[in-house]
């Protein structure tokens, strides 16, 4: 009887090992799992604001922005761990590297701060790599097809101000110093939102919406600048699509 008791006992706790795994991997409840995930996507943004400051104590300019939204390409990747944290909720936790394209900003330049004197536009680029440490909260139901999540992450953004350019607008103005490039270091963090399909026990793949705030951005000064800095953004905001696949160990 105490050996029927044992194997009864053998059996039931397969039995539940195997009913709290879901199709995230077929993992049990109280073990942790390897993924890698890799991010691919468009994403837009929205220029900063207008600008006025001397350049030396005789130049004063305006730099007006073009508000308009720019569209750039956005890859992301990320090694973490995995665990079921009941018979629906599963959490992922994990570093993830990203690498934007390039944000153009463009405007024109008024001399003597005075729009009258409207001689030139004006242009330059901002790309972002991030570090961060990434959260993600998913739940899973079986008569679910697809696989509902939430997500977050904050870590460190480098961003990269270059290419400036100013062009003549009239025959008698001079091509003005460029403002040099120049790497902001920043804040980064980020939410989104998606949905995700297993496709086998170690495959998923997925669709969502991100939000990344970059944070600030800053071109160098320009060559005899001799007061303020070059061209600042100070908060850039971020929206994409990503496409998701993500290998679980």
């Amino acid at each position: 009887m105490k050996k029927i008791t044992f194997f009864q006992a053998v059996l039931m706790s397969i039995i539940s090992s195997t009913a709290t795994a879901g199709t995230m991997g077929k993992a049990a409840a109280n073990e942790y799992t390897w993924f890698g995930s890799l991010n691919i996507g468009g994403a837009w943004a929205r220029s900063g604001e207008g600008q006025t400051f001397y350049l030396s104590p005789d130049i004063i300019k305006t730099y007006t922005i073009d508000k308009s939204t720019n569209g750039f390409v956005s890859g992301e990747v990320s090694l973490g761990l995995q665990k079921q944290l009941s018979s629906h909720w599963i959490g992922q936790l994990g570093l993830a590297v990203a690498q934007t394209g390039n944000v153009k900003l463009q405007g024109h330049i008024y001399d003597d701060a005075d729009s009258q004197f409207d001689n030139y536009t004006y242009s330059y680029k901002i790309w972002n790599r991030r570090f961060t440490i990434n959260g993600k909260l998913l739940f899973e139901k079986e008569n679910y097809w697809l696989i509902p999540w939430v997500g977050a992450g904050v870590g460190v953004g480098f961003n990269y101000a270059h290419r400036f350019g100013n062009t003549p607008l009239i025959f008698e103005a001079v091509t003005n110093p460029n403002f040099g490039p120049n790497t902001k270091t920043a804040v980064n963090y980020s939410f989104s939102a998606g949905f995700l399909k297993a496709v086998s026990d170690h495959w998923n793949l997925g669709l969502g919406y991100e939000y990344v705030n970059w944070g600030k951005a800053q071109l160098d000064r320009a060559p005899e600048q001799t007061l303020n800095s070059g061209l600042v953004v100070n908060n850039i905001n971020t929206h994409g699509v990503n496409f998701n696949i993500t290998y679980l160990c």
